[in-house]
Parts: structure tokens; sequence; C-alpha cells
């Protein structure tokens, strides 16, 4: 117990200097530099290629994901780009969740996660076609209304912790 104790410390603050290195090693940039290069970026279906390149690459929506703090912080993206990103960092972590699929040995596995990561494809490849502006509206209205307030914050966590368990409880 003391051992797994320590390996998560030491795992944490591993993890906590990767991201100072990672934030320092992106250079800052003065006012008009953070929008002028962002622009390449601007088109939702550029950034749904990037989230996929880089999740491909590091195997890891985890850290795909981590690398956008210091970006939208540094202004190398803006914050309305960050969802297809998200998008394509999604559908690429199926690909490592069916390689343990495969390697598990169970027939059903691989099929079951190939029939999550279609399901996932075309529900984001729609979202993007369809309903991205929207959707977009929507996702940052409810992340300005929630962080409003600390109060609104912390409900907002119950609720995010609170489904899964109650689903976990109800659905046994």
């Amino acid at each position: 117990l003391a051992g797994a104790a320590l390996l998560f410390v030491v795992g944490l603050l591993t993890l906590l200097l990767s991201f100072r290195l990672v934030d320092g090693a992106l250079p800052s940039f003065g006012q008009g530099g953070a929008d002028e290069r962002a622009r390449w970026y601007i088109g939702p279906w550029s950034m749904f290629g990037v989230g996929l390149l880089v999740a491909l690459a590091t195997l890891s929506v985890s850290v795909a994901l981590s690398l956008l703090v210091p970006a939208v912080a540094k202004g190398y993206l803006r914050r309305e780009q960050i969802l297809p990103y998200i998008g394509g960092a999604n559908i690429t972590t199926l690909t490592d969740t069916l390689v343990v699929a495969v390697l598990t040995g169970n027939q059903d596995a691989p099929r079951i996660v190939l029939a999550v990561a279609i399901g996932v494809t075309l529900s984001t490849l729609a979202v993007l076609a369809l309903a991205y502006r929207p959707v977009r509206r929507l996702v940052f209205g409810v992340s300005g209304w929630v962080l409003v307030s600390r109060a609104r914050l912390a409900g907002f966590v119950v609720v995010l912790f609170g489904c899964p368990v109650a689903l976990m409880t109800f659905f046994r």
C-alpha cells in the first residue's frame, strides 16, 4: 500500500513537471501575435485532423487534451477551436482500445469496441458537418453559465460525478 501511494505521488509529480515543461517550451505572444498565430487553425475540419494526429501520435486522449491548456493560454489556439480537436482526439483514442480488445482473446470485445468507434465517428462527423456552430454555442453558453459562480461550478461537479454513480447504483 505504501509502495502504491509512493508510485502515485511520483507519477503525479512527473505529470506536473511535464506540464510545466510543455508550458515553458511554448513561447508567449503579444496581443496581436496570438490571433495571427492561431489563424491557420480556424477551420473545424483542420482542428479535427490535428486532434486525430496528436492523439494518434501519443496514443492518449489525456495527453492530447492536456496539450490544449497551454496552447490556448499561450495563444496558439483560440478557445472556440478546441471542440473539433477534442472530437478528433476522442475518435483516435478508440484505436488503442480496439487493440486491447483484440488482445483479450474475447471474440465479442473487438466487435463492441468497433461498434462504439463507428458510432462515435459517425456522430462526431455529423455534428461537425451539420450542427457545429449551434453545438459550439451551446457548449460555451453552458460553460459560461457554470463559471459565473463557485456555487454553480460546485453543483456542476456534483452532477458530473453524481450521474455515473447514480447510474451504477440503479442499474446494477
